[in-house]
C-alpha cells in the first residue's frame, strides 16, 4: 500500500476517534488525549512523522482546523458541548438521564474504520443487561461488516456514575462496562 493511502486511511480514522471525543462533555483522566499510534488504532506508516488533524463546526456553521502532531495531546475541553441544549436527541430520555442513574447509559456508538463506520448505538443499547454490558466485538454482534477487510473499531460513548466517558475497542476484543 502507498504510503499516501496509508496516511489518508490514518487520518480517516483519527477523525472518525475525534469525532467521538467531540461529544465528550466530561474529559477522560486528565482531560487529555494522547495523539499517538495505540490511541488512534495503529501505526499506518512506521517510521514517519504522523498528525491528526481536526476539522470542527460550532452551531454557527464556523469551521475551525486542529493540527495534533504524533506525541502530543488533545485538550477534550476544546471540543466540549453544552449539555443546556437539546441538540443530541437520540440520548435516553426519563429516568435514564439522571445524573444519579447506578448503569451504563450507551450515548453513542460507531463501528468501522475510516469513512466506513456505522452508527451502532440502537445496537450496543439492547445488548445492555442489569445496566452493564460485556460481549466481544465482531462483525456479526454489531450486524455487519462496514469495512471489508479492515481491522474495525467500536468507539463507545457512554454515561456512568454522571459522567460521560469513551471506549475503543478493536474488532476481536472484548467491550465490558463497566
Amino acid at each position: 500500500m502507498k504510503l499516501s493511502t496509508r496516511y489518508a486511511i490514518f487520518v480517516l480514522a483519527a477523525l472518525f476517534v475525534a469525532a467521538g471525543i467531540t461529544f465528550f462533555s466530561t474529559p477522560g483522566v486528565n482531560g487529555r488525549v494522547a495523539v499517538n499510534n495505540q490511541t488512534m488504532g495503529g501505526d499506518p506508516a512506521v517510521g514517519a512523522d504522523k498528525h491528526l488533524r481536526i476539522w470542527a463546526r460550532n452551531r454557527r456553521n464556523e469551521e475551525r482546523e486542529f493540527d495534533f502532531k504524533e506525541g502530543g495531546f488533545i485538550e477534550v475541553a476544546t471540543f466540549n458541548v453544552r449539555r443546556d441544549r437539546d441538540d443530541w436527541n437520540d440520548r435516553q430520555g426519563g429516568n435514564g438521564d439522571r445524573d444519579d442513574y447506578p448503569g451504563v447509559r450507551i450515548v453513542r456508538a460507531y463501528y468501522g474504520w475510516g469513512g466506513n463506520t456505522v452508527n451502532v448505538t440502537e445496537v450496543l443499547r439492547s445488548r445492555m443487561r442489569d445496566g452493564q454490558i460485556s460481549f466481544v466485538v465482531t462483525n456479526s454482534a454489531l450486524g455487519g461488516d462496514p469495512a471489508v477487510g479492515a481491522d474495525k473499531v467500536l468507539v463507545v460513548i457512554y454515561r456512568y456514575q454522571g459522567r460521560e466517558a469513551a471506549a475503543i475497542v478493536r474488532e476481536g476484543n472484548t467491550l465490558t462496562i463497566p
